[in-house]
């Protein structure tokens, strides 16, 4: 098993307290989590993870926490430039739980639909 190494570090609960006191340098908690989704992807493209079960414990997360991280490389492209660009502001505000019924949603027109609701309900 060849391990690979990801560039944002989700999964280390240890951690997560000194990460909170520097949180100038973190990502916002969306652009993380669509990073690592592509990342995940990647790596079990090039064969740096031979598996999901390989992935996740790689991470040191479930089967199941990966398999909900990696849905964010299913939102539609323009979805995933507003997270990447933070373009509309008030997409960085928002937690996973917030942003979950477009994640949730396989139609391109739904996932809109819910994100524009989301953002509305925001302002």
């Amino acid at each position: 098993m060849q391990a690979f190494e990801f560039k944002v570090d989700v999964a280390a609960r240890k951690r997560a307290k000194q990460r909170r006191r520097d949180s100038s340098r973190d990502l916002p908690p969306l652009q993380r989590l669509l990073i690592l989704a592509h990342q995940i992807e990647e790596a079990l493209a090039e064969g740096r993870a031979s598996s999901l079960a390989d992935a996740a414990l790689q991470l040191g997360v479930s089967q199941a926490r990966l398999s909900q991280i990696r849905r964010f490389t299913r939102l539609i492209p323009e979805i995933q430039e507003q997270i990447l660009f933070g373009d509309p502001p008030e997409i960085l505000k928002l937690s996973e739980r917030d942003f979950l019924d477009v994640l949730l949603a396989w139609a391109p027109e739904n996932q809109r639909l819910h994100l524009s609701r989301i953002l509305g309900s925001t302002e």
